[in-house]
């Protein structure tokens, strides 16, 4: 049995997702790769939450409390084949589903599959719920496992392609997670030195 549990899907969430593909498949603009998935013959897997945290306040100090809910994302599987991912908006508590957001292919969907069964493999008996957890600018993605038991703790695995500072094939805690991260979104608020003002005299 599985130790790795799917978040609860947003109210009316199969709503948004068929309307959204069927839109895409009959878009004379959508690209040939996605033309594939055929809303009938697309299967909606490996359902999870999406929380977004902001550079500034990873910079600032903040932790897993800034974490804010901003959707929900879906693997897409054609014909037994992983083929893309969806995400839909939620309200902050993930109990509605909103508009369509995003449809993509390439590597954070392979790595997010990987992410999900190296995850599984490692947690044993030890029972999570599994969501993303995702720092844009930093093109950061990572699968957060929160512990079905209180008195445990939220493991992390880093989604490849992952920045060099980070190893996909290991799972962090929340410390070390955190203390790669925040000079990294530090860097970001950096700006380069420039000439001096008494340069700008001519």
């Amino acid at each position: 049995m599985s130790t790795l549990h799917s978040t609860p899907e947003p109210h009316n969430a199969d709503v948004t997702l068929a309307k959204a593909l069927t839109q895409l498949y009959r878009a004379t603009e959508t690209q040939a790769s996605l033309r594939q998935l055929k809303p009938d013959e697309t299967r909606y897997v490996a359902h999870h939450a999406v929380y977004d945290l902001a550079a500034d306040a990873v910079a600032a100090g903040g932790r897993l409390d800034q974490a804010r809910r901003t959707g929900s994302r879906y693997l897409l599987m054609v014909n037994g084949k992983l083929s893309a991912a969806i995400e839909i908006e939620t309200d902050p508590q993930g109990a509605a589903a909103g508009e369509f957001k995003s449809i993509n292919q390439g590597p954070f969907v392979e790595g997010t599959e990987k992410a999900i069964r190296l995850a599984e493999s490692a947690s044993g008996d030890k029972h999570y719920d599994f969501s993303l957890l995702r720092l844009a600018p930093l093109k950061l993605w990572i699968l957060w496992l929160k512990p079905v038991d209180t008195s445990q703790a939220a493991r992390f695995y880093v989604i490849e392609p992952a920045p060099t500072a980070f190893h996909a094939d290991i799972s962090y805690d929340e410390d070390d997670l955190f203390k790669i991260m925040r000079p990294m979104a530090q860097a970001l608020f950096i700006r380069p030195a420039g000439p001096a003002a008494t340069d700008l005299v001519g």
